[in-house]
């Protein structure tokens, strides 16, 4: 009953985001028990907190969104959504949602309940993305074999409690 009715979930992230690097960011979702599913669920980054006492879609274009045609149907599995961006410098917030309006915004009905769509959102994350082995020089840490085929070894002096590495 109300056309192009949106909310948001908006954050204040720990310290603004620094111009040029770039970011990695992963949130997980999983429908809440309403009527509809979606695949538009995405991540603004803004350099103050966005309020308007309105309930249409917020006229922004999300950095990081989850792939079209990837519909989030499951209320009991989480589904990631990631990526990255190069920071324009002093985005201190994080909104998540749907930034398109009715018209551009693809629904499945896969539930009862509510004509509406409805996600829970969990474990959001923003981090400096490392972009290679060589930006690992500088804090005595060792890869190896490179390439590799069945085993990958690393080693370092860093303190942290995990590391991923991507395969290009």
């Amino acid at each position: 009953s109300f056309p192009d009715s949106r909310e948001y979930i908006q954050a204040r992230l720990t310290s603004p985001l620094q111009a040029g690097n770039t970011y990695c960011v992963e949130f997980y979702v999983k429908r809440a028990n309403f009527k509809y599913a979606s695949d538009r669920i995405g991540a603004y980054f803004s350099y103050d907190s966005i309020y308007l006492n309105q309930t249409d879609p917020l006229p922004y274009v999300p950095q990081i969104a989850n792939p079209l045609c990837n519909f989030i149907r499951s209320t009991s599995t989480w589904t990631k959504i990631s990526g990255s961006f190069t920071a324009s410098g002093g985005e201190a917030f994080i909104i998540i949602g749907n930034f398109y309006g009715d018209a551009n915004t693809v629904k499945d009905s896969v539930g009862t309940g509510s004509n509406v769509g409805y996600y829970k959102i969990d474990d959001i994350s923003v981090t400096a993305c490392v972009t290679g082995i060589n930006d690992l020089a500088d804090i005595n840490t060792r890869i190896y074999p490179n390439p590799a085929n069945d085993r990958l070894y690393f080693e370092t002096d860093m303190n942290t409690e995990s590391i991923k590495i991507y395969s290009v």
